[in-house]
C-alpha cells in the first residue's frame, strides 16, 4: 500500500523555456517541460506509481518517505545531468487514497 507522496514542480519554467532569444531553442524548452521531462528523468526502477504529470508537476505515491528521498535523489541527479538549469521544488507527505488528487497535491503544495 502506497503512504507518502512525493510532489515535483519545475520552478521558473518560463524563465528556462524562454532562457535563449532562439525561437527554435523555447520551442524545444518547452516541449522538454511539457511532454519529456520526467519520463526521462524519473528513476526507470522505483516501488512506487505516478498519479499525476505534466504542466511541470508530478505526483508520486510510494510506500515510504525513504522511498520518496531515493525517486527524489535519482531525479535530480538525472535533472542535473540532462537538463542543467532547470530549478526543482518537492515536498513529501502523507498520501491518502480517500481524498483526490486536488486535495493531496494542495496540502503538499503548502509545504513548498
Amino acid at each position: 500500500m502506497y503512504t507518502t507522496a512525493l510532489l515535483v514542480e519545475i520552478a521558473s519554467i518560463q524563465e528556462y523555456v524562454f532562457g535563449s532569444n532562439k525561437l527554435k531553442e523555447n520551442i524545444g524548452a518547452s516541449h522538454i517541460i511539457e511532454h519529456e521531462l520526467f519520463q526521462l528523468c524519473l528513476p526507470q526502477q522505483y516501488d512506487g506509481e505516478s498519479v499525476f504529470q505534466g504542466g511541470g508537476k508530478a505526483l508520486i505515491k510510494v510506500r515510504s518517505a525513504d522511498e520518496a528521498k531515493k525517486v527524489l535523489n535519482a531525479f535530480s541527479k538525472n535533472i542535473l545531468i540532462y537538463f542543467p538549469g532547470i530549478k526543482l521544488n518537492a515536498s513529501i507527505g502523507k498520501y491518502d487514497s480517500k481524498n483526490d488528487f486536488q486535495a493531496c497535491r494542495r496540502n503538499l503544495a503548502k509545504q513548498l
